[in-house]
């Protein structure tokens, strides 16, 4: 999610330091249910962008950095949105061609609202999507120099502290709660089923 390429590629047009000074002030992280993919599609402001929070079965989320410079700090996947694409799909195009990592399921959990500033000189909403790592192959060459599985809090820690520092932490703990409320309904519902079995036996 490093606001330099959403800048340019994503969002809208780069701007200077002080604009996004500016638009960093206003930006800000906004839950939403799955049900409301279909009415991002017809909003007035179009989704322009993605980031995906993908998540291993022992909970480490998947992490990307971009090749040069070696120090770069570690980011969640991201990038453009076609205007006529899928989220959904695209998101999955987007995992599997660039982070060599195939999601079992996804699901919007959040927008990116940039602000008035922003949204005023062309930026558009960024979806925010988590789920669940299906496969893993070889990281593809091109767009990211390096990857790696991270607990959230680590994650967290090797965030880069700009002006995007807060959104991105905001971002990172938004889906790694929907992760852990997946993972706490399953255990209830398991829980739920092998005490109803239990009690079925012992009729």
């Amino acid at each position: 999610m490093q606001q330099t390429t959403q800048a340019d590629t994503a969002a809208g047009p780069a701007k200077s330091s002080g604009y996004l000074d500016a638009v960093s002030g206003q930006a800000c992280f906004r839950a939403l249910l799955p049900t409301y993919q279909a009415a991002l599609a017809q909003a007035t402001v179009p989704c322009t962008a993605l980031v995906v929070a993908c998540f291993r079965d022992d909970g480490a989320l998947l992490m990307v950095r971009p090749a040069a410079p070696a120090a770069a700090a570690w980011d969640l996947p991201h990038g453009k949105l076609p205007l006529t694409a899928n989220l959904t799909d695209y998101a999955e195009e987007l995992l599997a061609h660039h982070t060599g990592v195939w999601p079992a399921t996804l699901r919007l959990f959040g927008l990116i609202d940039w602000g008035p500033a922003a949204i005023q000189a062309g930026w558009g909403w960024t979806a925010c999507l988590w789920g669940a790592v299906g496969a893993i192959g070889r990281l593809p060459p091109g767009t990211w120099g390096g990857r790696a599985f991270l607990p959230p809090g680590e994650a967290q820690a090797r965030t880069v502290a700009d002006c995007w520092g807060a959104l991105r932490r905001q971002t990172l703990a938004a889906a790694t709660a929907q992760f852990t409320a997946e993972c706490d309904y399953w255990l209830v519902q398991s829980a739920g089923a092998l005490q109803r079995q239990q009690r079925d036996d012992s009729l």
